[in-house]
Formats: structure tokens, sequence, C-alpha cells
């Protein structure tokens, strides 16, 4: 039934307001206070911000009270200034789903500043300025605080919205306050908020939402950085007061930033520009050349990449690592100066978009078409939009930073023993020896300089040394009678071995060289067939691996089929090689420090052990494919 009027409503009235704030600062980032002052400034109007300590706190307390001041054109009005008072209520009119709404600088700063939180503007019109006291009441609520005023005719009230001269609350008088921030920004109007903290002694210039930290303003410049694509206004961050002079200045540490990309102005050597059909992506191409500029602004030198809406940057994220999933990681030189920025459409209602949530600290994906499964509301998530476009960008980059990146991309050099012992060392270590009458063995073990060696090991057989003739073997290929391995209590004439014990003649160190060749007569056997590997054995082995071999060439093949674009190209061939050759390599080591008797040692088995050990291929694509994405993160079409 439709109601005559609205008088006929009860309208939904907030009954636990205290927690709605609490909660609502337990969703948004630690610095969104930082965010929301910024931005209001920046909708007023104004040209600068200063981020000081309070000059009258240092001076009766000793604390740094932090003070955020601009030039905007205030809410000096007392009328304007009440709204300060009301939750959910600002000096402006709260539009549509894209205006700048949502948890706002009362939501985001009270629950740390419950002792006090000091709104205080002025202008021509109200040269006396009018300020606001927010704090945290012994009931447990928020509310703006009201102090005593006096009147000519001893008339007293209690105001909630005051000039600053009416007020000397702690010791403090709060009308040099407002004269040091008229002075320091030099205009006849602007804002200026004060964060008094949780107690009346508090630092909160050492706010970081964790640890208190005496450089705090390096990490509020670093979140001003990451989160503004480009600030409209001039902001400095000083560990200095409000009336410190310009000789005190130059020595305090000083932090500011244009963001993200407004802080790279004038080193932005190109700029690429892809259209797809729900935005824009931008790859910016930076000269890195003037790192100081880089380093005070709070920026990395390494890949970065967000999600740009309305001048802010979402999910802002930087490493090397990231590159990769971009199409970009072949050359690590080329990725480290890049910056992408993916612009969704905003939603309208009659196409998809995205919309900002309530803590602007995530993007939403908005479908005006409702999903039929589940699946269908998958594809409706701002996570698969954000996988689909790094796709779109992997498999349409410009032909000129294709070329750039193919250009750059970085030569591989051949492995060598010691890298493949680093990195699969456990299949080396030296095992525990058992009894076997009659068996000899060898183990590859480590001196304490850290060099390898086959040591050979005798239990009254034949004692084998694998690498060159170092040593000597009996004619019988028995153990010497009476030789300190056989001579025992129970066995007198040395015939069987009653207490076995090892004894090991070091050779020279196991390290294989390993090279590739085109000439196939190193790799033909007696029946002319061609293997993969070519093993010199002897002192110094030598293990040189077939370029043209047809296996290899099946590898390359299929890995290219399922990875390559023509920025990676080089880059994956360079991670093929040198798997290829790791794998091998490790073939041959493994072969030389087994303990298993079965294994020999004859540079014709190893060869065919390294050939036969590829035809499969299962493993090595797999190995192939674990290197490409962790160590370039390349990913595939």
């Amino acid at each position: 039934m439709n109601q005559p009027n609205n008088l006929t409503y009860d309208l939904l009235k907030d009954a636990n307001l205290t927690q709605t704030i609490e909660r609502g600062f337990e969703e948004c980032h630690p610095l969104q206070f930082v965010r929301e002052l910024l931005q209001n400034s920046i909708e007023a109007g104004a040209t600068k911000v200063s981020v000081r300590y309070e000059s009258e706190a240092k001076r009766e307390k000793g604390i740094d009270r932090v003070i955020f001041l601009d030039n905007g054109k205030g809410m000096a009005d007392p009328d304007l200034m009440k709204r300060y008072a009301q939750f959910n209520s600002s000096g402006k009119t709260v539009g549509t789903m894209h205006d700048n709404f949502g948890i706002g600088a009362k939501i985001s700063l009270l629950p740390f500043n419950q002792y006090g939180l000091v709104f205080m503007s002025w202008d021509k019109k109200n040269e006396r300025g009018h300020m606001i006291w927010l704090c945290k009441n012994t009931r447990g609520q928020y509310g703006a605080k009201k102090f005593q005023v006096e009147y000519q005719d001893d008339e007293i009230d209690y105001l909630s919205c005051i000039h600053p001269d009416e007020c000397e609350e702690e010791g403090i008088k709060w009308k040099q306050v407002l004269e040091n921030c008229k002075s320091l920004m030099c205009s006849d109007h602007g804002t200026a908020v004060i964060l008094l903290g949780n107690h009346s002694m508090d630092s909160t210039a050492n706010y970081t939402g964790y640890e208190s930290n005496n450089y705090a303003f390096r990490e509020w410049n670093k979140f001003i950085a990451q989160r503004f694509y480009e600030l409209p206004l001039n902001i400095s961050l000083y560990h200095a007061t409000q009336s410190d002079n310009s000789k005190t200045l130059s020595h305090a540490p000083r932090f500011n930033t244009k963001g993200l990309i407004g802080s790279f102005k004038g080193q932005i050597k190109k700029t690429f520009k892809l259209s797809f059909s729900f935005g824009s992506i931008y790859i910016y191409l930076k000269d890195l050349h003037k790192e100081a500029t880089q380093k005070r602004a709070g920026l990395s030198r390494s890949f970065t990449f967000g999600f740009l809406y309305k001048n802010e940057v979402y999910y802002t994220a930087f490493g090397n690592q990231y590159a990769g999933s971009w199409g970009v990681g072949a050359s690590r030189e080329i990725a480290k100066r890049l910056t992408i920025l993916v612009e969704f459409n905003p939603y309208n209602g009659d196409t998809p978009g995205i919309i900002p949530s309530q803590s602007r600290s995530d993007l939403i994906w908005k479908n005006p078409k409702s999903p039929s499964s589940e699946q269908e509301a998958y594809k409706q998530t701002f996570k698969y939009q954000m996988d689909e476009v790094r796709r779109y960008v992997r498999d349409h980059l410009p032909e000129e930073l294709i070329e750039l990146i193919r250009d750059h991309t970085p030569k591989t050099n051949s492995v060598k023993a010691e890298d493949v012992l680093k990195e699969y060392g456990d299949l080396f270590k030296p095992r525990r020896i058992t009894r076997k009458k009659g068996k000899s063995i060898e183990v590859l073990v480590k001196n304490k300089d850290g060099e390898m060696y086959m040591d050979c090991v005798s239990f009254g057989g034949q004692s084998r040394l694998p690498l060159g003739s170092q040593g000597t073997i009996s004619p019988t290929g028995q153990g010497t009678p009476h030789s300190p391995e056989c001579v025992g209590d129970d066995n007198p004439n040395g015939e069987t071995p009653a207490v076995q014990r090892i004894r090991r003649r070091k050779t020279k160190p196991v390290n294989p060289s390993v090279s590739w060749s085109d000439d196939l007569e190193f790799f033909k056997d007696d029946s002319r067939h061609v293997r993969f590997a070519f093993y010199s054995g002897g002192v110094e082995p030598s293990l040189m691996l077939n370029q043209e071999w047809h296996i290899l060439k099946d590898y390359e093949n299929k890995i290219l089929g399922e990875y390559n674009r023509k920025q990676d190209e080089s880059a994956i061939k360079g991670v093929i090689k040198t798997e290829v050759e790791k794998a091998a390599l490790g073939v041959v080591l493994h072969i030389l420090g087994s303990k298993k008797h079965g294994y020999s040692t004859e540079p014709e088995d190893i060869q065919r052990a390294v050939t036969m050990s590829f035809l499969g291929g299962h493993q090595t694509l797999t190995t192939i494919r674990h290197a490409l994405s962790k160590k370039t993160g390349i990913k595939k079409k």
C-alpha cells in the first residue's frame, strides 16, 4: 500500500554509531586518513599542503603532535563547521557512487584520536576563525566537545563550535595556533586538522598504524606517492614545527611527492596506450638516471603496476617478479623502467565497469546483467578482470616495446658443475656406507674448502677409481693379503675381511665443463647414430651437447608454441638452454657420485645415459615450465 507522504515513515537511525565508526576504521588502510585529508584539500581548491609538528604542543608539552595545513577555501562559517560534528555529513553533497564518499576523515581518524581531533578553519569573512574538537567521551560515544563561553553580560553558554581565542584547553593558547597557521600558509583562507591521539601526551607525528616510528612521515609520503596518479597541489612533510625558520628547515628531513606518475614529470621517455573493450592500458617507459628524485618521492626503482580510477591508483605493486605476468619479464633492465596502469571504465548502469568500495581500498566490478551460474558470477569479479587484462597486455604489446625488450634480453652463459651442485646438492651428498662383501663403491664428497672429490671405497673386492688412473689396483682385482682391510682376530690369513674398513684415495676435483656444438661428428657412435651428448672422461672431463639434436628442437618448438611472444623468445630459448645443461650435467654428476655398483663411468656409457635421459622429455619439459614461471614469470599464451 502506498503511503500518502513521507511523514508516515519512521526513518532508520544508527543506534550504535561507535561500532559503525570503529568497524569502518578496521576495514580501511592504516594510513587511509592521509588520503582523506589530502582529498579534502584537493576538493577545497588548495594549491599547497604542509604537514608539520604543531608548535604550541611542542613548546608546552614537548610532544610531536602533527598538524595538516592547506590554503583551500576553508569552512570557517560556524554552520558549516558544525557539520564536522555530524556523522556521514560534510560540506559537500554526496552525489553518485563515483563521487568522493565513504569512510571519510572522521572514520579514518577518530579511532586513534579518541582524546581529540581538532578542525580549525579561517577565511576573509571569519578572520578569527572557528574550531571544533571531536573526541570520545567516558561512555564510549563519539561527539563534539563543548566549551564554556562567557559573554560580555556575564552570560555563560556551552558551545561546540568556538573561536580559537576562546579556548585555552590543555594550557595551550589556540589563538596562537591559528596565527601560526596563517603565517605558515601566507593565506587569508585555509584549514588545519590537528591530531591529538588517544592520550594528551601522544606524539601523533609517529603514527604508522603499527609500531610508532620517528620517521613516520616517510611512510606517509610513500603512501601518497603510490596512491595518487598525479597531485594537482604541492605537498611537503617536514620534521619541523610551524614556526621554525628557514635555517632550521634546511637541516630538517623533508619529503614531498607528486604522485606515481607526476613524480616522473620530464622523465617519461615514451608512453604506450592500448585500448580494450572495458577501458585503456597505459605503459610508461621511464628514464631512471635521476634516482635521487625517485627516492625522495618514495617510489620503487623496479617494475610497477596498478589500476587507475579517478586520479587514484589501487592495488599498486612493485617488483620485477611481477613483470613476467604482464609479458615484459624477459629483460630485467627494461622491466624496472616500466609502469603499467590499467584504467577500467566507470560503471554507468548500462555497461559493465567499476565502482570503489566504501573503504576506498578496493575496486568492485559491477555488471548490469545478473549472472546465470557460479562460473558466470566469477567472471563478474574484479579479480577475473585483472587476470584477463594481464593476458591482453601480454598478447598485445606494442612492436616498439617488443623490439626494445628483445634487444636488452641478456645472453645465457653455460652452467657450471658447482651451480648444479648448489641447486641439487641433496642428490650428491655422501651417504652412509653399508657392508657389502666383495663390492666396491665410489662416493662424491666435499672437503672443507667446498671442493668436490671422488672417494674410492674398497670392501676387500675390486677398487675402482672412476676419474682417471690415480692409485693402483692388484692384477687379480682382490685386496692384498694381510692388508689392513683384511686382517682381523678371526681372520689371520686375510682371505675374508673380518672388519671392513674404508680406504679412500683422493682424486682431483670433479668439475666437468659443459658446452654446445653443431659438429655432428662428435656425436656419432659406431652404428652412425647421432647422440645428444659427447663425454670426454679423464681427469678434466668435458660434456659437449648437440645443439642440432632433433629431440632438443622438439623441446624448443613445444615450449615456444605454449609460451612464445615476440618479446619473450630470447629469454625462453635461454631458459631452455640453461635447464637442459643443468639436467645433462646432473646426470653425469649422479653417475659419478652414485654408490650403486651397476653404474658404469665409461665415457660411452655416460654419453648413452645422458642421451637416454632426454628421450622421454616429460620431466625436462616440466622443469623448463617451472623455471619459466619461477625465474622470469613468463606466462603461457
